[in-house]
C-alpha cells in the first residue's frame, strides 16, 4: 500500500510541474503563402484552421516595401496576431469588410513585442542576348524576430525567429525605349548629350576634357572610348509626364513633370565604357554613334545592367 501511495504522489508532483507556462506550441504556417488585403495594409498567412495576421500603418508599409531598401528591420508590436479557428479559414475571414460569422476564433495570441525584417531583391526580366534586362518587380523576404506571444489563456511564449514568406510588388515600368537618331548635344551645356522619349530620358554628362576628346572641334574618323566615372555620368530618368527637349536647358530644372525614378551610372563598375564612332556624313558633316558597354545603373541598392553593348544614340554634327 505504501508503494502505491508513493507512486501516486510522484505522479501528482510530475503533473503539477506541467503548468502551461513552460509548454511550447508550434505556430505551423511556415509553408503558407503570404498575401496582402487589397483594401488595407494587412499581410497574412492562412493554413487550414490557422492564420497569422500582420497589420501595418501606412508609414510602416511604405518604410518596409516602397523605399526598396536592401534590409529593413523595425519594431511591430501590437499589430501581429495568431489565430486558431473551429473550421477552415478563408480570405473573407481576414480581409472582408463584412466578415462571415463562421468559423469562430477559438484561440488568439497577440504579439507583445516583435520585429519584422524585410530583405528586398529585384526581380528582373529574362536577359536579351547582350545581357540587358529590366527590373519588373521587387521580392520582399520577411522574417519575424523575437516575437513574444501573449496567449488567450494568459500564458506566454517566445519565438526567436520565424519566416513570414515573400511579398512581391510589381515595379514601375521602365520603358527604356528610345529612337537612336534622336540623340542630341545640349546647346546650353556643350559637355552633355541627351535623348528624350515621352516621359523618359537619358543624360550623359561628361567632363570638359572627355567631351573634347570624344567630340573634337575637328572631327577624326574612327572610334574613341572613355570610362564611366564620377565625372562622366549617365543618368536615366522616368517622369510622371511628357518632357521636351528644352528640359535640360532650363535653369532651374522645371518642377513638373515630377521625377518618378532616377538611375545613375555606377562609377565603381569595372568596365563601364563610352564608345564613340565617328563617320563621314555626306561631304562636309560627320555622324557620331554613341554606344555604352558593360554599363550598370544604380538606384539605392538596386542595379540595372544595360548589357555588354547598348546603343545610346547617334547625331549629326555641323562640321
Amino acid at each position: 500500500m505504501k508503494k502505491i501511495i508513493g507512486l501516486l504522489l510522484i505522479t501528482t508532483l510530475f503533473n503539477a510541474c506541467d503548468d502551461g507556462d513552460v509548454q511550447v506550441e508550434t505556430v505551423d504556417l511556415n509553408d503558407a503563402q503570404t498575401k496582402k488585403c487589397t483594401e488595407n495594409n494587412v499581410l497574412y498567412q492562412i493554413k487550414d484552421t490557422k492564420s497569422i495576421i500582420l497589420e501595418l500603418s501606412s508609414a510602416q508599409f511604405t518604410s518596409f516595401f516602397e523605399n526598396k531598401m536592401k534590409v529593413k528591420t523595425d519594431f511591430i508590436a501590437g499589430s501581429l496576431l495568431y489565430r486558431i479557428y473551429n473550421g477552415n479559414v478563408a480570405l473573407e475571414n481576414i480581409c472582408g469588410s463584412i466578415r462571415p460569422t463562421t468559423p469562430n476564433v477559438t484561440e488568439e495570441w497577440t504579439a507583445q513585442s516583435a520585429s519584422l525584417q524585410v530583405t528586398t531583391t529585384a526581380v528582373k526580366s529574362p536577359p536579351v542576348e547582350s545581357g540587358f534586362s529590366k527590373i519588373i518587380g521587387y521580392k520582399h523576404a520577411m522574417i519575424l524576430k523575437n516575437v513574444s506571444w501573449q496567449k488567450s489563456n494568459g500564458t506566454s511564449q517566445v519565438e526567436t525567429e520565424r519566416p513570414f514568406g515573400n511579398y512581391t510588388i510589381n515595379a514601375v515600368n521602365l520603358p527604356i525605349n528610345f529612337t537612336a537618331t534622336d540623340l542630341k548635344t545640349t546647346t546650353c551645356n556643350n559637355n552633355s548629350l541627351f535623348i528624350v522619349n515621352g516621359s523618359e530620358s537619358f543624360l550623359l554628362k561628361l567632363d570638359a576634357t572627355t567631351f573634347t576628346f570624344l567630340f573634337p572641334a575637328i572631327p577624326v574618323i574612327g572610334t574613341k572610348q572613355a570610362s564611366i566615372s564620377s565625372d562622366n555620368k549617365l543618368t536615366y530618368t522616368l517622369f510622371n509626364g511628357v518632357i521636351s527637349n528644352d528640359y535640360f536647358c532650363t535653369t532651374p530644372l522645371p518642377a513638373t513633370p515630377i521625377i518618378v525614378e532616377q538611375w545613375i551610372s555606377d562609377s565603381t563598375a569595372s568596365n563601364g565604357i563610352i564608345k564613340v564612332k565617328t563617320e563621314l556624313y555626306g561631304t562636309t558633316q560627320h555622324k557620331y554613334i554613341v554606344t555604352l558597354e558593360t554599363t550598370t545603373l544604380k538606384r539605392g541598392t538596386n542595379d540595372l545592367y544595360l548589357g555588354t553593348s547598348y546603343k545610346l544614340g547617334e547625331f549629326i554634327s555641323s562640321n
